[in-house]
């Protein structure tokens, strides 16, 4: 064999051996010969981790912000001078779930070992949970309403101008409804109600255009 003939015999075995070196070179950045992760699957599982504690704590305060956002609604309803105290004990339960609800997804989302269960979780903050899409206009609703209709009492006590009283009672009328039109909505009939939510806020603005026309006539002699 001539020395050129020598080097590309070996070379011809070089190429064929690589093809069985590759697979099990492949092999080794999944496991060791013992089983054990290699460096490459422990630096992958690192990664994984770290995206999941920085997802938790994002998850974390969105929960923390709507159940703050519930704890102040509290408060709110018991302000409310129109609502009956069965009226305000149902929201406050109704409320009080949601919160109960919020902070088990919390616990859940804490406890979640795998990424996929962590990013599902996740959606169910405002998919399922609709705090600010629900509760918070409902019962900024009501508080408005009721308000609106103190406003309207407060301006009849000072006109007996007919055209005046009669644009308060419109207001008060348009108020109250828009309250009696919320009272029922719960997250579980959501989105469908937010046409009702969107009537509620419209009753509201007529209300208080009402008030505004009436206030020039206040002074004006009755009819």
């Amino acid at each position: 064999m001539t020395k050129k003939q020598l080097l590309i015999s070996l070379a011809a075995m070089t190429i064929s051996a690589s093809f069985f070196v590759t697979p099990a070179m492949a092999l080794e950045g999944t496991v060791t010969p013992s089983g054990q992760p290699t460096k490459r699957e422990e630096m992958k599982q690192q990664i994984e981790t770290k995206v999941m504690d920085l997802k938790r704590v994002n998850a974390d305060k969105e929960l923390d912000r709507r159940i703050i956002s519930l704890n102040n609604l509290i408060a709110k309803i018991n302000n409310i001078s129109r609502l009956s105290v069965d009226q305000k004990s149902e929201l406050v339960l109704q409320v009080n779930n949601e919160i109960t609800n919020l902070q088990s997804l919390k616990s859940k989302i804490d406890g979640d070992t795998d990424l996929t269960t962590l990013n599902e979780d996740k959606k169910t903050i405002i998919l399922t949970y609709r705090v600010y899409a629900l509760f918070l206009p409902k019962i900024n609703i009501i508080s408005l309403g009721d308000q609106i209709i103190s406003v309207a009492e407060a301006m009849t006590q000072k006109t007996t101008n007919t055209d005046a009283l009669a644009k308060i009672n419109d207001a008060t009328t348009k108020a109250q409804a828009a309250i009696e039109s919320v009272m029922p909505l719960t997250p579980d009939g959501y989105p469908g109600n937010k046409t009702l939510l969107k009537s509620a806020n419209e009753l509201l603005r007529a209300a208080r255009a009402s008030l505004n026309a009436a206030r020039p006539l206040l002074n004006k002699v009755a009819k």
